[in-house]
């Protein structure tokens, strides 16, 4: 799942936590604790996501390899 897929995913929680705040306040809090672990990690992979593409944080992942490669 990419950063933008959670994301999604979190707008589609917060709608449905606001369609059921009235009529189901259980499911509504359900539905808002989703959302917002969606966004939190949407956000946490979004920052994996761009270390991954600019290589900024492979020393991080392990150092021997990237030592051995000259990074």
């Amino acid at each position: 799942m990419t950063a933008a897929q959670l994301a999604d995913l979190a707008g589609l929680a917060a709608y449905a936590a606001g369609f059921y705040a009235k009529t189901n306040p259980s499911a509504a809090r359900m539905f808002g604790d989703a959302a917002l672990r969606a966004d939190m990690l949407s956000a946490e992979l979004g920052r994996d996501e761009a270390h991954a593409r600019d290589g900024s944080d492979l020393t991080v992942v392990n150092p021997e390899i990237t030592d051995a490669v000259g990074l």
